[in-house]
């Protein structure tokens, strides 16, 4: 029997299974972009730790340049002075 209609139901069928495909690509596509959006984000809260932590270490190596040599020097000198010895200044 001769259905008129079945050769434009099978072309539906078709444009269906082939819309899925694509959109099931699209799916994959944007789980794919999200990971690595995620992955990213990750990536830049360890440089932001570890640059948190960098920037404390400098700043306690400058705190102590600046006030340890002050305290250092003068207590080497003593230590120095109580053996007969002297040291001088080569930091300037």
């Amino acid at each position: 029997m001769y259905n008129p209609m079945k050769k434009e139901i099978e072309s539906l069928v078709e444009k269906n299974k082939s819309l899925e495909l694509q959109l099931k690509e699209k799916d994959l596509l944007i789980e794919q972009e999200s990971l690595y959006k995620i992955q990213e984000r990750k990536k830049g809260e360890i440089l932001d730790h570890e640059n948190k932590q960098l920037k404390k270490q400098l700043g306690f190596h400058i705190a102590f340049n600046k006030t340890g040599k002050d305290k250092i020097i003068p207590l080497i000198e003593e230590i120095l002075s109580y053996y007969g010895k002297k040291i001088s200044d080569k930091t300037n």
